[in-house]
Order: structure tokens, then sequence, then C-alpha cells
């Protein structure tokens, strides 16, 4: 009962276009200092956390395998690409295995989620992630932006969805 209120009030927020205030004022309040420490593959890394679906995802690591296998293909001084980085978890994670001779390049088009990948970088103290608060397509042009009304900031997409 307390998910089926919990959607129906998300989805009520969303319709009356105050389900993005409601969520960033909600994650000010109670996430702002929260970190989150983790270890993949021998590495550890720190981040701080804009939403407690983040946190769920990351103590479950529910992409532990995948990320796991992808970095088993990267070597020092190779030079990554992470397009919708999100706050940065394969970014961070790839910065530290393609070590100073390597770089990074992250893109995240969503202001928000861009200043937590930005402060996440800084707190594990990497010099070799350039950060791009941009979208990267096939075609040079500006879009909109629509913010999913999950609490899952991975989901923003240019296709309005209204299946929540």
């Amino acid at each position: 009962m307390k998910t089926v209120l919990k959607n129906l009030l998300k989805i009520i927020l969303y319709k009356v276009g105050l389900y993005s205030v409601v969520r960033n004022v909600y994650n000010w309040l109670y996430l702002r200092n929260a970190i989150i420490e983790i270890e993949i593959a021998h590495q550890k890394v720190s981040y701080y956390s804009p939403t407690f679906k983040i946190i769920e995802d990351f103590k479950e690591i529910n992409e532990k395998e995948i990320l796991e296998k992808f970095i088993e293909k990267i070597k020092g001084g190779d030079v990554v690409w992470d397009i919708g980085a999100n706050v940065g978890l394969y970014s961070i994670l790839l910065a530290k295995i393609v070590g100073e001779k390597g770089n990074v390049v992250a893109f995240e088009p969503e202001p928000n989620t861009f200043l937590f990948l930005s402060k996440n970088v800084s707190l594990n103290k990497l010099h070799n992630i350039t950060t791009i608060n941009s979208a990267l397509g096939k075609e040079e042009k500006f879009g909109e932006l629509f913010e999913s009304a999950t609490p899952n900031i991975g989901a923003h997409s240019f296709v309005q969805r209204t299946d929540y």
C-alpha cells in the first residue's frame, strides 16, 4: 500500500509540474553530504549521492559484473569516453585504471547531475578526467532534456516519457 501511495504522489507531482522541485528540495535536505564508498575491481572510490536511489544501487552494485568485465578491457594510458556519465561511477573507476597517462572524457547533459559528477571527480582527487556538461548525438543541435519522474536520475531523456 505504501508503494502505491508513493507512486500516486509521484504521478500527481509530475502531472502538476512539481516533481522536480519537490525531489530536489528533498534530496538537498537529506542527501547533500551523503558519501558512499565502494570497491570495484580492487579500486576504492567515493561518491556524493544526490538520491537514495543511487545509494540503493551502489549498495547492491547491480552493475558490478558489467563494470568488472568492461574494466578488464581497459589499460593504463587509454583514453575513454563516458557518454551519459551521471554522477561518475564509470568515469571515476576508469580514471583510476587509465592512470595519469590516460584520460577519461565524461559527458553529462543534466546540470544538477553534472554538478555531482564534478564534485565526485574532486572528491577522488582525479586530474585525468575532463567533464563536459553536454549531450552527444549524431548531429549538432539543441534539444530539451526531460527529467525523469522517478528517483532514477539516470533515466532523463531527450524523448518525453509518459509511462511512469
